[in-house]
């Protein structure tokens, strides 16, 4: 009897050092590889958060639907930022620690900003959802990066634009937020107007979601220039396309210079009233014929529901991107390894971030333009879109900045 105990508590003893000894890639003999995906699923910018976080979680079902990354499936956590530095952070730890990310798709500026020396430490890739050329430092903070063209790229193809219309003068309205005041500042200091033969008349800051601009649209036009540039969030784009008309500036003399400019409530909202108003997107309008657009016409096939809550919301299509984006990071380093995964968190983590920051060319779609993540940027296009019968449409080719 003794004898047949000290075999089962033998056994018992094996398995409980197999397990304490067990390094978190025991995971990987299943065949899974753990990404981080942080998103405000709560507060004001939920409305972003939302559409985007579950893009992500969409695109890694629909890619393990089809048998995952060379044989390895991807098993995406989704955590709520809960519009707080202070819970992003917290989300990271946790997704560092607890869950075993071997990357991070993130949220805010200010989280993004706050977890750049964090990141490097920990030795984490980490995708921040941001514009900012703040936080875009490759030779101090090697493991973070974003997937868009910085608000001053997207300000500097809105000037180019101008200029290929025949613009001499333009004036910039903004409001009156950090985001906006930097990227005017940054561009007029880099004297990019000047570069390109434009000639900026003047600077007018208006109150975020302020009800009337009324007088600042007026200022605006005695200074009697070929182009405005607006860039702006939604709510004061509304107002200052509404009270410009109202003072006699036609639509069609406002360029919305950030990504914002098409969110769809503006089409929505002032409808055939801004026909001639142009903005910029930086990513791929929803329901454009694409390689992404087939890509989740195909998935919302299986999963109608997932989709449709979402029809018409272009953040649902860059949180797809950059979830396609780090499925091409796991599939470099599974590549490297010849088909597997390293046997060490530590390693893949490392392998990861090295295999991604290479990535480049058509990795999206063969008719969209490509990625080049050399600098930290990731998609570096934008598209012009003008509104029509309550959606914006795009007009143009693809544009980079020069």
């Amino acid at each position: 009897m003794e004898k047949k105990l000290g075999k089962v508590f033998l056994g018992i003893l094996i398995l409980t050092l197999a397990f304490c000894l067990s390094s978190p890639m025991s995971i990987w003999a299943q065949k899974e590889v753990i990404l981080g995906n942080i998103a405000d699923l709560t507060g004001s910018t939920s409305s972003v958060g939302v559409p985007t976080g579950n893009a992500r979680q969409n695109y890694f079902e629909y890619i393990n639907e089809k048998g995952g990354i060379l044989g390895y499936k991807i098993n995406s956590v989704l955590l709520d930022g809960g519009e707080s530095i202070t819970t992003e952070t917290a989300q990271f730890n946790r997704l560092v620690t607890k869950e075993n990310a071997v990357a991070i798709i993130g949220w805010s500026t200010g989280g993004t900003r706050a977890l750049l020396p964090i990141a490097t430490r920990t030795g984490i890739t980490f995708m921040g959802h941001t514009c900012s050329m703040d936080v875009v430092q490759p030779k101090e903070y090697p493991y973070t990066f974003i997937f868009s063209p910085t608000y001053e790229d997207q300000f500097k193809i809105v000037m180019d634009y101008a200029k290929k219309q025949g613009a001499k003068d333009i004036v910039i309205v903004r409001e009156d937020l950090d985001a906006w005041k930097l990227t005017v500042a940054n561009v007029m200091n880099e004297k990019y107007a000047e570069k390109i033969g434009l000639n900026i008349k003047g600077v007018i800051v208006v109150t975020p979601n302020a009800p009337d601009v009324t007088p600042q649209m007026l200022r605006a036009q005695a200074l009697k220039p070929d182009f405005i540039l607006v860039p702006s969030v939604p709510n004061t784009l509304i107002a200052t396309l509404r009270d410009g008309m109202k003072v006699g500036i036609e639509a069609k003399k406002i360029l919305g210079a950030s990504l914002w400019t098409t969110h769809p409530v503006i089409a929505q909202k002032l409808g055939k009233d801004i026909e001639g108003y142009v903005a910029i997107s930086t990513i791929p309008l929803f329901g454009i014929d694409n390689g992404i657009m087939r890509e989740i016409n195909e998935y919302a096939k299986k999963h109608p529901d997932n989709v449709k809550k979402f029809e018409g919301q272009t953040f649902y299509i860059h949180g797809w991107m950059q979830a396609k984006i780090y499925a091409k990071g796991v599939e470099a380093v599974i590549k490297k390894n010849d088909g597997k995964v390293p046997s060490d968190l530590a390693t893949f983590r490392k392998q990861f971030r090295d295999e991604y920051e290479n990535l480049q060319g058509r990795l999206m779609a063969e008719d969209l333009p490509p990625v080049d993540n050399r600098d930290h940027k990731g998609w570096h296009s934008a598209i012009l879109a003008t509104p029509k019968e309550g959606k914006f449409v795009p007009i143009g080719e693809w544009m980079t900045v020069k």
